[in-house]
């Protein structure tokens, strides 16, 4: 996304992309309490028919991800979008008004895959341990609340059904608190 937006545009374009765990947690959720109740011969239980349902739509989007993301924002065009997102003038000005902002990004064509050896290379770049430190904890702290909120709300004596609906507001809550935190970030 760096390469289609500048550094102050870019804070609440990835807020926009990042809500996209918690919006699927959402349909996910009234998915499953529509699921859950369906038995049939086919397939007996509701939760079989759950991720039935989900693996479907996980892989129906992973396949179209796959076709869909662009190189760059000068090649967009593919065998099924043959003109592209832009126009050649629109590619112009993408490509200078994000080269204006951060001239680092002069070689962004010229991408190479990472090695082994550049991976390894990050991995023990001291400076970047923070970061890794910062994102671990990050996800260390949030991610039990998400995975076992179901079973808590079970153990509270809440049923099946009903734990699928209450997992909502904590991902409306989030969706909140990421297009916030994005929003004052930019300004």
């Amino acid at each position: 996304m760096s390469y289609f937006y500048k550094s102050d545009e870019l804070p609440f374009r990835l807020s926009l992309f990042y809500i996209a765990n918690p919006l699927t947690d959402i349909l996910s959720a009234l998915l499953g309490y529509a699921l859950i109740r369906i038995n049939t011969h086919l397939l007996p239980h509701g939760w079989q028919w759950v991720f039935l349902v989900e693996g479907i739509f996980t892989l129906l989007i992973g396949i179209a991800s796959f076709f869909m993301m662009p190189a760059s924002a000068v090649q967009t065009k593919t065998w099924y979008r043959r003109n592209g997102w832009f126009t050649d003038h629109e590619e112009k000005i993408v490509v200078n008004r994000v080269l204006r902002d951060d001239p680092s990004k002069g070689d962004m064509n010229n991408r190479q895959p990472v090695s082994f050896r550049e991976l390894l290379m990050s991995l023990t770049d001291y400076d970047l341990l923070p970061i890794y430190v910062v994102r671990f904890l990050g996800d260390l702290m949030a991610s039990p609340v998400g995975n076992y909120l179901t079973l808590t709300l079970h153990q509270l004596g809440f049923s099946t059904f009903d734990t699928n609906l209450l997992t909502i507001p904590n991902s409306v809550l989030t969706i909140i608190t990421m297009l916030l935190t994005g929003y004052f970030q930019r300004s």
